[in-house]
């Protein structure tokens, strides 16, 4: 059982765990090979929840890409539990989170694993975040 961590004033409820972090690399892989736009993709804890969103920007149409990301889970098989339905959040490219995180960071079209822990984004501080892409 996962207990609850306390980390400065910050309660996780869970910790980013390598079964989640693998998953996310396989789903992205998994994107790319079905030609669905991405261009930001990263796990991110939002402390006012307080819990872990995996977050994707792409140019096409949120409804969209959520339809092919669960295709892409559905065939990947990837069990809820690890990539949680209600986690996944898709923006456009343009909100401000993800300019700000491309703008930081940049890694290209390939996929990175760049961990982010208390750090800032182009002045957006940054609690914790794993990035596959900011491109």
């Amino acid at each position: 059982m996962v207990e609850d961590t306390l980390v400065g004033n910050v309660v996780f409820k869970d910790p980013l765990t390598p079964a989640m972090i693998e998953a996310g690399e396989a789903l992205m892989h998994k994107l790319d090979e079905m030609g669905v736009p991405i261009s930001a993709a990263f796990w991110f804890f939002d402390v006012e929840i307080p819990d872990w969103r995996f977050m994707f920007a792409s140019t096409e149409s949120g409804l969209v890409v959520q339809r092919k990301i669960r295709e892409a889970i559905d065939q990947l098989q990837i069990d809820r539990e690890i990539i949680p339905r209600d986690s996944i959040r898709v923006y456009a490219t343009h909100d401000d989170l993800i300019r700000r995180l491309r703008r930081a960071l940049h890694t290209g079209d390939g996929l990175s694993r760049i961990r982010l822990r208390r750090d800032y984004a182009d002045g957006r501080y940054i609690e914790d975040a794993l990035v596959y892409r900011a491109a």
